[in-house]
């Protein structure tokens, strides 16, 4: 049998709001000079999507953009430059999906339509994102689901400067759960 997580992310359950998450990571990543999407860059994505349950959670525990992208150059002065070696260059459908009406992609032709790759613990994350909506039965995946994500692994960068920011993983989690508590479907 074979477990939904261990499969590589595919986007067609993924909201517009979440899709935009995934564009806003790509910039951020670009705008940082990196060459694939990192879980940070998803963590900043987030911000993007302010409507979303993950950029509310956020708010609600003073977690800014700011304080986000403050931390991210911290840590980026004291953590040594990624290698080439060390990321995977062709992960299955490493293209974030366009979303339109998002500003993105300036240009013609697909190399204004290209995406970046994403690091092996982006791709995780977005497995883990998966992997939180099939354990809450969700048939979807939202920016909420991208945050829980962040969260799996608590030993990962991104989880880490969540938690210097001032939002524990327990709290996100209570926090989305009382969000969520509303919007349950009945079936």
């Amino acid at each position: 049998m074979l477990i939904a997580a261990s499969f590589p992310p595919t986007f067609e359950r993924f909201t517009a709001r979440a899709r935009a998450v995934l564009v806003a990571a790509d910039n951020s990543a670009r705008s940082l000079g990196r060459g694939h999407v990192h879980p940070e860059h998803l963590l900043l994505g987030l911000f993007a999507a302010p409507e979303g349950i993950a950029a509310r959670v956020l708010a609600a525990m003073s977690v800014s953009e700011a304080a986000a992208v403050a931390a991210l150059a911290q840590a980026a002065d004291t953590a040594p430059p990624p290698t080439a070696a060390g990321l995977a260059p062709d992960l299955a459908d490493p293209q974030p999906p366009a979303v339109a009406g998002t500003g993105t992609g300036t240009g013609t032709g697909t190399a204004a339509a290209r995406r970046l790759p994403y690091s092996p613990e982006a791709a995780a994350v977005l497995r883990d994102a998966v992997a939180e909506a099939l354990e809450r039965g969700h048939n979807y995946i939202g920016t909420e689901h991208i945050l829980l994500g962040l969260l799996r692994d608590a030993d990962a960068p991104a989880a880490a400067m969540l938690a210097q920011l001032g939002a524990s993983s327990a709290e996100i989690r209570v926090r989305i759960s009382e969000m969520l508590r509303g919007f349950r479907t009945e079936g």
